[in-house]
Formats: C-alpha cells, sequence, structure tokens
C-alpha cells in the first residue's frame, strides 16, 4: 500500500500519521430565510461555512433539502477548495457551453481532477449527483491536495474490507471504490440512518454542502515543521471500556528530536488487544499546538465477554434464541446504536 505517511503501531491502536494540517477558508455570512441554526446544528456546519461555497438563491433561500444537481455540487467542490476558474476555447463537454453559468466551475473541476462526466463527451449537468459521485469528488481533491495515489492507496483486499462493512458496500461502482472507501476512511462519508452506504442515493443540498464542509479538516494548508517519526499515549493504557461508554484519550506526535507536531492528521485504524476492543470517534482528528490529539475510545469489551459466558451455558445449547441485553444511565453511542439494529438480538436500554 503506497502511503506517503508513517505507521507507527501503538498498543491496539494501528495508527497512520498523515501530514496534513488544517485548511483555511474565508467564511462568508450567510443568513437565510430558510437555513436556521437547528438546521445546520444536525449537520454540524455553519452559515459562515456554507456562505464560503454557495450564495443561495435571489430571493434569499437556500433550500436545503432540495436535491443537488452534479452541476451545483461541482461549483461547490471548486469554491470550496478554491479551485481556480478556467474558460478554454473547446468545451470538454458537449452539454455544458460557455454561456452556461456553471462552465468554468464544470471545466475547473475537469482539469484539477475531481470529474471526467458521464461518459460519451457529456457531463449530465442537471443530473442529480449520487451519494458515491460526491464521495468521488471530494476524494480525488484530498488525495491529491495530500500526494496520494488513489489507484495504489489501498489495496483491493482493503478496499474489500473497508466497504464490506456495510451491508451494500458491494453495490458501489467499480470505477469508484477507491474514492468511496477512502471517504468512509477518513470519515467524510458515514452510513444512513439504516447502517447503509447506499452509493446510487442522491444528495439533497444540504447533505452536500456539510460533506465538503467536513472535508476541509483534512485538507493541508501547509506541512508540519518536520516529519512525524513517533507518537505516544498520555493518558493511561490498558483501562477497561465499557460497552457504549466513551473514554478520551491523548496521543502526541513528535518529530525524530522529540519536539512535539502541530497539525498532523492522525487516521485511527482499530486492531484487537486484551485491553480493548472497540471503536474511535473521530476516525482522524489533527494534532493541536502541544503535538496532541484527543480521542473518544468506544469500548466493545462487556459484549465480548457476555457472548462468551453465553456459550458456557449448556441450556438449549444450539437451539435456543439469546438475546443480549445492555444498560446505560448515559445512553448509548451511535455506533452501538447501529449495532443493535443490524444484529437483531442486542437490546438496549437507558
Amino acid at each position: 500500500m503506497a502511503k506517503r505517511g508513517y505507521k507507527v503501531a501503538f498498543v491496539a491502536v494501528l495508527t497512520t500519521i498523515l501530514v496534513l494540517s488544517v485548511a483555511g477558508f474565508a467564511l462568508a455570512q450567510g443568513g437565510w430565510s430558510d437555513l436556521p441554526l437547528s438546521v445546520l446544528g444536525k449537520y454540524g456546519i455553519t452559515a459562515e461555512q456554507v456562505g464560503a461555497i454557495s450564495e443561495g438563491y435571489p430571493d434569499g433561500t437556500w433550500r436545503p433539502y432540495n436535491t443537488m444537481p452534479r452541476q451545483q455540487f461541482t461549483k461547490m467542490a471548486v469554491e470550496a477548495y478554491k479551485i481556480p476558474l478556467v474558460n478554454p476555447a473547446t468545451p470538454t463537454y458537449s452539454d455544458v457551453p460557455p454561456s452556461s453559468p456553471y462552465f468554468q466551475y464544470i471545466e475547473a473541476a475537469t482539469k484539477a481532477g475531481l470529474t471526467n462526466g458521464v461518459g460519451g463527451g457529456k457531463f449530465d449537468p442537471l443530473g442529480i449527483i449520487t451519494r458515491e459521485q460526491s464521495a468521488a469528488i471530494i476524494s480525488r481533491w484530498v488525495a491529491e491536495a495530500n500526494g496520494y495515489d488513489l489507484a495504489t492507496f489501498y489495496t483491493p483486499a482493503q478496499i474489500d474490507s473497508i466497504l464490506g462493512a456495510f451491508p451494500d458496500g458491494s453495490s458501489v461502482s467499480a470505477s469508484l471504490k477507491p474514492e468511496v472507501a477512502f471517504a468512509i476512511d477518513m470519515g467524510i462519508v458515514q452510513g444512513t440512518a439504516k447502517g447503509l452506504i447506499n452509493p446510487m442515493g442522491t444528495l439533497v443540498r444540504i447533505q452536500g454542502a456539510a460533506m465538503l464542509i467536513r472535508s476541509w479538516a483534512i485538507v493541508p494548508e501547509e506541512k508540519p515543521a518536520a516529519p512525524p517519526a513517533a507518537i505516544k499515549l498520555l493518558s493511561p493504557d490498558k483501562q477497561e471500556s465499557l460497552i457504549g461508554l466513551t473514554k478520551q484519550y491523548t496521543f502526541q506526535v513528535l518529530d525524530a528530536n522529540g519536539n512535539p507536531l502541530k497539525g498532523v492528521l492522525v487516521d485511527f485504524d482499530i486492531m484487537m488487544a486484551k485491553w480493548y476492543v472497540g471503536n474511535i470517534q473521530p476516525d482522524a482528528a489533527l494534532t493541536d499546538a502541544d503535538g496532541k490529539v484527543t480521542v473518544n475510545l468506544v469500548g466493545t469489551d462487556i459484549l465480548n465477554d457476555l457472548e462468551k459466558k453465553a456459550k458456557l451455558v449448556d441450556w438449549r445449547k444450539g437451539e435456543r434464541k439469546e438475546y443480549f441485553v445492555l444498560f446505560s444511565r448515559s445512553g448509548f453511542t451511535e455506533n452501538l446504536e447501529k449495532l443493535a439494529g443490524e444484529r437483531g438480538n442486542l437490546l438496549l436500554w437507558n
């Protein structure tokens, strides 16, 4: 797997350190009548961020739940990543003439390698963009900005593993599997409420904007002062982490001289270990001025223990229907609720 990063195996965490930093964007003030805080907050974005990539409509609305045509998403992507506009003498696509207000944006995205149309010399500008198409556009920019070749970033087995975590992973278009896997791995794309990728599903405008805005955090503005050389766990390790409950762990990224590095994106992949089995939230996070990054570890130790103990009970073994019930005063994480929905025999009470 070709990655221009540094792998450090640490306790139960296989950490890929990507040399990245937060992208800075000039944020414009929004103020649309149909884009209140209740809508923005659901997607974890602000009006200023939306204003940086979209002007809305002349009547003062933004229409967050309208489906998003391919030309609109492409324009948002070009604005989000500050890609210079281009105005070629000969149009790349027969259905996007120079007279189109989206012409320079679509040409800019094509030149930057974000899109190559739908085939046959067409772009299908009015077609509604799908979840996998939008993920591909974002992944191509993020990968290129960091010097990664999506064709070699993952092995076929790794791609299958990432997509295989979803029941409909096999339905992702073959030509877009590397891009969608990258988007999932980097936390750009998340599953639906039903735990699906839904690659052919369409996007509404607020969903497309949120995906682009989330990707800013993994687009580098400048490299750290030196290459990362090591990562160490500052929090106490080997602690029991109860299922559905979250514990915070802080790591520090250092250079070869032991100096902390700011602006390094740490992408965590969880491995099995005696002291910890679970998930990390978020999928990736940037180090601060002290080279530190704090992530939430969501344990699944107790569920595994319950399943092992159930196997020791001989009563009607092989014939009985087993259910596992978990209790928590503070509720459960999204990942655990997703697991319960998939399994059918895991009941959550709070």
